[in-house]
């Protein structure tokens, strides 16, 4: 009985080092969006689509469709990889992940992200 009880509880500690492992690596695989980098409260996610003229006075998202002009002037806007813009952007930073066509007016700087381009 001893020899069982022993058995069970080096597999129970198999088993949890193996758990505690698992979550470590599901953990560093998780990689934060562009909403969570920007701490972003303005969102057009990938199901929105709209046309026309935006003023924006906090960090915003774009991964929808947006065809128009987006104004932000002291705040940053992002368009995400899902997004499909056609728009002059008037912005203090600009972050390009997806399909923009427009005049970009940036007062800081224009970031692109490469690592979505395959060569």
């Amino acid at each position: 009985m001893k020899d069982l009880l022993i058995s069970i509880n080096q597999q129970m500690s198999a088993l949890l080092q193996k758990v505690k492992r698992m979550r470590q690596s599901t953990q560093a695989d998780i990689k934060p969006s562009l909403v969570d980098i920007l701490g972003a409260k303005s969102v057009l996610m990938s199901d929105v689509t709209i046309e026309g003229e935006l003023h924006c006075d906090q960090n915003l998202v774009v991964d929808g469709q947006f065809k128009g002009v987006i104004m932000a002037p002291n705040n940053t806007v992002a368009i995400g990889p899902n997004a499909l813009v056609y728009a002059d952007i008037i912005a203090n930073k600009v972050v390009i992940q997806g399909a923009l066509k427009g005049d970009i007016k940036a007062g800081c700087s224009v970031v692109l992200n490469l690592s979505l381009i395959h060569i």
